[in-house]
């Protein structure tokens, strides 16, 4: 008798056994799918793209280079313009953009 009650207790934690390394090869299943859409060119560009976009650092960034690029357009033009008028007043323009570009970079 006492060999019956053992060989039930065995079967019943073999059958927990299997049940409890069904579910975690459906989660093991699940974490591959998960990391495989993850790791999709599209994904991690969309990914970064947000991470990008979402830093309040980086938006700064973008600001000053979107007010930097404007700026030397806007001073070239009259650069150009000052550089026709008088040579000396444009090549001290050309050099105050150049200077100011320099310092923004850096």
């Amino acid at each position: 008798m006492k060999t019956l009650d053992e060989s039930e207790v065995l079967a019943s934690k073999i059958a927990f056994l299997q049940v409890k390394q069904a579910e975690e090869l459906r989660l093991l299943k699940n974490q591959f799918h998960n990391v495989y859409e993850n790791l999709k060119p599209w994904e991690l560009l969309k990914n970064t793209l947000y991470d990008v976009i979402s830093s309040s650092e980086t938006k700064k960034e973008i600001a000053a280079s979107i007010i930097g690029l404007v700026f030397d357009y806007l001073f070239k033009k009259k650069a150009s313009n000052l550089q026709a008028k008088s040579s000396i007043m444009g090549t001290v323009a050309l050099f105050l953009i150049n200077t100011f570009n320099n310092w923004r970079a850096s």
